[in-house]
């Protein structure tokens, strides 16, 4: 049996509008890689959200803990942590939880 290839409307969406999925691929590689065994992420986060996320569930800093914040369309480096400031809070950011 071939693979199956199922479009965007089947992939689980935020109530932005984000895609919403787990997976065991590492989500950041950078110089200081984020080890866990499997990660649950949510694209499309508005900074403000994001903050707030990180604040009830973690530690308050959204580049440490058991979640964290990557870059998103307007971040200036791709494929990193960031660290949210109320000066961001319009922004889109992908949420990352690690287990």
């Amino acid at each position: 049996m071939g693979n199956l290839s199922l479009g965007d409307e089947y992939v689980p969406k935020n109530a932005d509008g984000g895609r919403l999925g787990v997976t065991g691929d590492a989500v950041f590689t950078g110089a200081t890689p984020w080890a866990a065994n499997f990660f649950i992420c949510s694209s499309n986060i508005q900074g403000r959200f994001a903050r707030q996320l990180d604040t009830t569930v973690d530690d308050g800093n959204t580049t440490t803990g058991t979640m964290r914040v990557l870059c998103q369309n307007e971040c200036a480096t791709s494929n990193a942590y960031v660290a949210l400031t109320p000066a961001e809070d319009a922004n889109v950011y992908t949420v990352c939880v690690g287990n």
